[in-house]
């Protein structure tokens, strides 16, 4: 009963985890990472040395992608973004250090310090994902579609920007007008198709579609992507979401159906026949 208990109370305790500052500080240098990382991939000199605006304002497009998302799905306006300029100040302090404050690049690359990065980040995703759903279950009581959009939206907005960013960096190939920066929705990531499961439950659970205690789906949700996300860094496993992928290909996007056709054409009716019309051709030949 005591385990039982504490158990349950570890579920509730890891409900109520404060953002701020400690959570947004992680979420702001791992996307002044990324930025960086993505620029020096495009750029074949320090892009933030040459171009500080840009390489800030993509940054900082990154760091409040789910609010700028949130906001045009609600048709809010984007002012309300500057609400709170102590996060804006923030975001841009650690686009600073890491950008410019030397060996703090390096240092947040090594890959234990990244694995403990990327699973704060896991709880901050998990926290936004959650607070979507309950933002347009506040606007749209009886709108699953927009629970799950808004909630999905929150938890991969990064990913889903990523193009803009890089597009307000000015970067295209040479002598194409063709942009490098990658579609998730050609190759979604992890981490996007992690969002979208996390939207769902969260949106089912709402309706109460899902018969389980919200805390103790809070917490196992917790502890799967985090264990999940240390698992892809440290490289033990893949995309976890291939294998289910690949079975729906097979079952319900025709794969199921070519596979039939392969089968039946290699029957040995169908080898007969075809024998068949070869002696018949050759016959008439002679």
């Amino acid at each position: 009963m005591v385990a039982k208990m504490d158990f349950y109370a570890i579920c509730m305790a890891s409900t109520k985890l404060k953002m701020s500052p400690v959570f947004e500080i992680v979420h702001y240098a791992l996307m002044a990472v990324n930025i960086k990382r993505d620029l020096h991939n495009l750029s074949p000199f320090p892009y933030e040395r040459k171009h500080p605006l840009a390489s800030w304002l993509a940054t900082i497009m990154i760091c409040f992608s789910g609010g700028i998302l949130s906001c045009l799905l609600f048709g809010k306006p984007l002012a309300v973004l500057l609400v709170n300029p102590e996060k804006i100040a923030l975001a841009s302090l650690l686009w600073y250090i890491v950008n410019y404050v030397p060996g703090v690049f390096s240092l947040l690359t090594t890959r234990p310090v990244l694995s403990i990065i990327l699973a704060l980040k896991e709880v901050h995703r998990l926290y936004n994902v959650h607070n979507g759903v309950k933002e347009a279950q506040s606007l749209h009581p009886y709108q699953p579609l927009i629970l799950f959009t808004n909630g999905f939206l929150k938890g991969a907005a990064g990913e889903v920007l990523m193009f803009f960013a890089q597009l307000s960096a000015g970067y295209v190939k040479p002598n194409t007008h063709h942009f490098l920066a990658p579609n998730v929705f050609l190759f979604p990531s992890s981490v996007f198709k992690t969002s979208a499961l996390l939207s769902l439950l969260f949106s089912l659970q709402t309706f109460s579609l899902i018969q389980s205690d919200h805390s103790i789906l809070f917490a196992s949700a917790m502890a799967v992507c985090v264990y999940l996300r240390l698992c892809i860094t440290w490289g033990f496993i893949g995309d976890p979401f291939v294998p289910f992928e690949n079975l729906a290909c097979s079952v319900v996007f025709g794969g199921m159906w070519e596979a039939y056709k392969r089968v039946t054409s290699s029957s040995p009716r169908n080898n007969n026949a075809h024998n068949n019309g070869e002696t018949h051709t050759k016959v008439k030949k002679s």
